[in-house]
């Protein structure tokens, strides 16, 4: 359908189609490590693609997570990344239209998508670390973890550091990965803790980054999806049940019985 524009979506770390239609040929492109392997078709996509637009790596991982939670799809990164263009906001254009969104590939090693799962959950704010300083003794983390379960959230992990530090010896700085509900949950955690002045509690840098990113694109990053996801098989087994219920067929077999 000529009405019909085709948006092609790649990282920005592998972004060689999007090179090879500035040169008009493919060409060798410096890549960075992705999630989404990319493979260059260009002699075909290039008729057809009306348009590239890039996603970074954090939406990738939101991308791929999002569908495993909402619509429990497994995709590869690669499959996600026109999702990630519409999380990541780059084509806010298209609001109010009706838009397809290619959902293909599933080859994603299991311990990768466990690691992928863990990434998204920081990237969305669900997963962070925090930094407090505590008194050194007997005590004074569970005075600092009593507090932190006050505020509803789960700690996942706890380390110590009595030995590079430039603080009071008498002091010991904890590293705390925190589960919480959302964004918003955490940003409540971090008000309340950061009220007690004892514990000098902050974000560590990549919780931080994370937290600000989703304050900048809070409706499209934090959203729960609404999507239709079209599956074939769900297709064919609708229509074998609508000609059932109308006696047009007595019993029929599906294509995973062959």
């Amino acid at each position: 359908k000529p009405l019909v524009e085709v948006i092609g979506v790649e990282p920005i770390n592998a972004a060689s189609f999007t090179e090879a239609l500035k040169h008009g040929k493919p060409v060798v492109t410096k890549m960075k490590p992705t999630l989404a392997d990319v493979a260059n078709a260009y002699s075909v996509a290039s008729r057809y693609v009306d348009r590239v637009v890039q996603v970074n790596e954090r939406m990738i991982l939101l991308s791929v997570l999002r569908l495993v939670e909402e619509e429990k799809i497994t995709i590869e990164g690669a499959g996600a990344t026109g999702l990630a263009a519409v999380l990541s906001g780059a084509l806010d254009d298209l609001k109010g239209k009706k838009v397809c969104i290619v959902l293909c590939g599933g080859n994603i090693d299991i311990t990768v998508l466990g690691r992928v799962i863990d990434r998204g959950l920081a990237c969305d704010c669900r997963l962070v670390k925090v930094k407090a300083t505590v008194p050194d003794r007997p005590g004074g983390l569970a005075e600092l973890t009593a507090d932190i379960a006050a505020t509803g959230a789960s700690v996942k992990e706890i380390t110590h550091d009595r030995t590079f530090l430039d603080n009071d010896i008498s002091r010991v700085v904890i590293g705390i990965m925190l589960e919480v509900a959302d964004s918003a949950h955490a940003e409540k955690m971090l008000s309340t803790l950061q009220q007690k002045e004892d514990y000098a509690l902050q974000l560590d840098g990549a919780s931080e980054d994370a937290l600000r990113l989703l304050r900048s694109k809070k409706p499209q990053a934090t959203q729960l999806l609404n999507l239709h996801v079209k599956r074939p098989m769900e297709k064919y087994r609708a229509e074998v049940a609508r000609l059932q219920n109308e006696g047009a067929v007595a019993a029929t077999t599906t294509p995973e019985s062959k």
